[in-house]
């Protein structure tokens, strides 16, 4: 027969939100006489827990008279990032005097980790605000500048055709190359004094 009887309140434990538990446990002397007993917990099964999860008992060493009982209990708080499962524990008791010979060990008692949450990653981050609205001013004001600048430029060309003296031909192709070149000078111009007229507009 076991030197001690070791009965536990529940061999489950359910862990609160901030995984923490409390398990109670009944102690008994069963030698026939009065002895000094210690006890301690020992992490059983697999997954195996963690010794360093575990608190107590607060007064692990006491004296317990013939045929007495006492209560021990045990407190465990689990970690986060701790893999889910069930782990399980056990209260030992031994006598100062005799440990290899007066002994007992109390039945497993489990309790159930969560799984970690998943790891969520973070989706790509959006373009900076106003991004899309900026290069859309940009192209429609070049569209618009340029479109500008060309009709205007055309207008001046047939104005100076018109004003030619056709008697002197060189003379007007000469004033018609000129304003040519002007109107390809004022097209570019106008692409980008419209993109950046349009990107003030839309910011």
């Amino acid at each position: 027969m076991s030197a001690f009887g070791i009965t536990p309140a529940s061999t489950t434990i359910p862990l609160d939100e901030g995984r923490h538990g409390v398990a109670s446990f009944t102690v008994t002397n069963q030698l026939g006489r009065p002895v000094r007993a210690v006890a301690s917990v020992t992490p059983v099964g697999t997954p195996t827990a963690d010794p360093g999860w575990f608190m107590g008992p607060e007064r692990p060493e006491r004296e317990l008279a013939l045929d007495a009982a006492d209560q021990f209990t045990v407190e465990l708080t689990v970690p986060e990032g701790v893999p889910g499962g069930t782990y399980g524990f056990r209260l030992d008791v031994v006598s100062v005097t005799l440990p290899e010979e007066e002994f007992g060990h109390g039945p497993a008692v489990t309790f159930q980790v969560p799984d970690p949450p998943p790891v969520v990653i973070p989706p790509p981050p959006d373009p900076p605000s106003g991004y899309i609205e900026t290069v859309m001013g940009a192209v429609l004001g070049a569209i618009v500048g340029g479109l500008g600048t060309g009709v205007i430029g055309g207008i001046a060309i047939l104005i100076a055709a018109g004003l030619s003296r056709p008697d002197d031909l060189s003379e007007a192709i000469g004033d018609i190359i000129l304003f040519v070149l002007f109107v390809i000078l004022a097209i570019f111009i106008g692409i980008w004094v419209g993109a950046a007229v349009g990107i003030n507009l839309l910011l």
